[in-house]
């Protein structure tokens, strides 16, 4: 992989599977991922991707939470990439919209590699007009999806969201003895956030994509020792009214709690 990485999160998660190649880091539904499986990931994907890229690469990424989410998000910071985050309740008149007027270099779409463009992105001239220096360093833009006017974005440097992400990481005491319910979606800021501190604490972390299945979620809450939920407060109370008696079951080992 490449070596001249600029993003201290990429660089850090790296340097944590490298050094605890067996150690379990995530699951997804019945499924668990050790460092090496989460770095063979990363490496396939970067097979894909080595004949297109190029420097200063514009990403779309939409999709359902997923492993295969989180290995590309890493690999396109380690190449420096710029990153545009689109929600998946975007419509697809907003979708081309966006797709057209900022014509991105890869399209990451359903946990895959959907679309190729060689030809240089339009990001770099529209972040010109709007005055937006991001010098020499890749940023995250996050977009809204347009419901009541054409989607609006912001631009996140690594240096912001990482000073969110360790301040949350002493509040609430994570460490790597940790696992968390990942269910919020990582297009969204707080559910993306969420996914940056357990991957910066080296802890375990349990994606779902929502609370669809709710009972096989419970289940696995259960199996895999999760001690940690970030939740909004509607789906506490689909929680609630879903489980009833049964929070008692695994109430008393969580040990954090964040409401979005």
């Amino acid at each position: 992989m490449r070596s001249n990485c600029k993003s201290w999160l990429a660089k850090k998660v790296l340097k944590s599977w490298n050094r605890n190649t067996n150690k379990i880091y995530c699951y997804e539904n019945n499924q668990a991922f050790k460092g090496i499986d989460l770095l063979r990931k990363i490496e396939t994907l970067e097979k894909k991707i080595k004949k297109y890229y190029q420097k200063r690469s514009v990403i779309f990424m939409n999709g359902n939470n997923s492993v295969n989410w989180v290995c590309a998000y890493l690999l396109f910071k380690i190449h420096n990439f710029h990153i545009i985050i689109i929600p998946n309740s975007i419509t697809e008149v907003n979708y081309k919209f966006l797709h057209n007027f900022i014509k991105p270099n890869i399209v990451f779409q359903n946990n895959s590699i959907a679309f190729f463009n060689k030809q240089k992105s339009h990001l770099e001239n529209i972040l010109k007009e709007k005055k937006i220096n991001v010098q020499n360093l890749s940023c995250e833009f996050l977009f809204t999806t347009g419901t009541t006017s054409l989607p609006k974005g912001v631009c996140i440097p690594e240096t912001s969201y990482l000073a969110t992400s360790k301040n949350l990481i002493k509040i609430f005491k994570q460490s790597e003895s940790d696992t968390e319910l990942l269910s919020m979606p990582f297009s969204h800021s707080f559910g993306l956030t969420r996914l940056r501190c357990c991957l910066i604490s080296g802890q375990k972390f349990y994606i779902t994509d929502g609370l669809k299945n709710f009972p096989a979620i419970y289940s696995n809450i259960i199996k895999y020792n999760v001690n940690g939920l970030s939740l909004v407060p509607s789906a506490i109370e689909l929680i609630k009214a879903l489980l009833k008696k049964k929070i008692k079951n695994f109430s008393s080992r969580i040990k954090y709690f964040e409401i979005g």
